[in-house]
């Protein structure tokens, strides 16, 4: 099997850079690469035959998160109710929760899935009364972005990579 074009090079290159720097740089190719698959969602969200209501709360729920796991192994997602809630967005929830007058909160990261996935028919647990059933108006977008966005994720992802090796290799030259 014929090895990537320029493997040697690039191995060599991050040898000499160290550890930290093509850490730096792996970190920044993922994001970038994941900020690519974001749009593609959002896209894929905006030709959804869902109701504008639902496209808006659906388009604001989606986000990015990448962590540094157990043993070192980046653990990078990317879909709809990921990511870092702002504090407004957790003092308005806070809000909410607190308020027992108002009945249903919205659609919000936390009960997206209800229109991703879909949910059969529901009843309360206390009245036995029907709470209805959600179509699933959301379902497959995530695949479809995915199968889309594959190639310019990879050339984001690989731009970025360029552009952190070439900023830590200058820095290099300089000290």
């Amino acid at each position: 099997m014929e090895g990537l074009k320029g493997l040697d090079r690039l191995q060599r290159t991050l040898t000499a850079i160290g550890d930290k720097a093509s850490r730096k740089a792996a970190k920044a190719g993922v994001n970038a690469g994941m900020t690519v698959l974001t749009r593609h969602i959002r896209k894929w969200v905006n030709a959804s035959p869902g109701s504008p209501r639902v496209k808006k709360a659906a388009r604001t729920t989606i986000g990015k998160s990448f962590k540094i796991g157990p043993g070192g192994v980046p653990q990078a997602k990317v879909g709809f109710g990921v990511g870092r809630q702002s504090k407004r967005r957790k003092e308005k929830a806070t809000l909410r929760a607190a308020d027992k007058t108002k009945k249903g909160v919205g659609i919000s990261a936390s009960d997206i899935h209800w229109f991703v996935l879909g949910t059969k028919k529901r009843e309360q647990t206390t009245t036995g009364r029907s709470t209805g059933k959600v179509s699933p108006v959301l379902k497959g977008i995530i695949p479809a972005a995915v199968q889309t966005a594959g190639g310019p994720m990879l050339t984001a992802a690989a731009n970025k990579v360029r552009q952190v090796l070439a900023a830590e290799a200058a820095k290099l030259r300089k000290g």
